[in-house]
């Protein structure tokens, strides 16, 4: 049986919508903390593998991409729009 292309994003919206707000009791500043990171590293992803968000897999994120993340600066203007400052 094949699995579903949007596992990843669909356990990913269950992180932030059940577990970190009822099962970890986490602050709303904690969870919006945490989902700007995850979106940060998300349009990340998409640029340098040159994939769309729909596509993203649990393969996606390897330890060369989040180290190669780890090396950027982001920032976030007033529209909320994240941006790289340093690459």
């Amino acid at each position: 049986m094949k699995k579903s292309k949007d596992s990843f994003l669909k356990y990913l919206r269950q992180y932030f919508t059940v577990h970190l707000p009822t099962q970890k009791q986490s602050s709303p500043h904690t969870i919006t903390a945490c989902r700007q990171t995850w979106n940060m590293l998300l349009a990340y992803v998409v640029k340098a593998q040159n994939t769309t968000l729909e596509k993203l897999t649990f393969e996606n994120i390897t330890c060369n991409v989040q180290t190669g993340y780890g090396g950027r600066t982001f920032t976030q203007n007033a529209t909320n729009k994240t941006r790289v400052i340093y690459e």
